[in-house]
């Protein structure tokens, strides 16, 4: 088959569910403060901080995932050479998951620094928001309990 008529799958990754990602908990929980800052009484400094710290997780989360995307297309790349030299493979294997762990790492950070920045009033005030908006039930409701 010519070269030009090979198809080349889509890469796939491992997806886990919802109620346990802490990236999509995340992202839900900083959007649900911002769409409902006025209803819980965020300052704009606040808003703010939350909105830039939202992005630089955004960005570091792209990144780390490009990353670990170039060694999987390494780890490929070296098992379909004669010889495979197991120490490179597993130095390639511990990167990659170290990158996966630094991720998890920053985003729990990310999670718990958003947190504190809500006094217990206005966390209070967001479960109540949330619970009350059927569209927030069927997507995403466990992300404020």
């Amino acid at each position: 088959m010519p070269a030009a008529l090979v198809k080349i799958p889509k890469t796939r990754r491992f997806k886990m569910r919802k109620e346990y990602c802490i990236g999509e908990k995340f992202f839900h929980f900083a959007h649900a403060i911002l769409e409902n800052r006025e209803e819980i009484g965020l300052s704009e400094e606040d808003a703010r901080r939350i909105r830039d710290l939202k992005i630089k997780t955004k960005k570091e989360i792209i990144k780390s995932t490009a990353d670990m995307e170039i060694i999987g297309v390494d780890i490929f790349s070296k098992l379909m050479e004669e010889k495979v030299d197991l120490t490179e493979m597993d130095k390639l294997i511990d990167k990659k998951f170290d990158l996966k762990k630094e991720g998890a790492k920053k985003l729990i950070l990310a999670f718990v620094t958003i947190k504190g920045m809500l006094k217990k009033e206005q966390l209070k005030k967001l479960k109540n928001i949330c619970k009350g908006d059927k569209t927030h039930e069927e997507t995403q409701a466990s992300c404020c309990r």
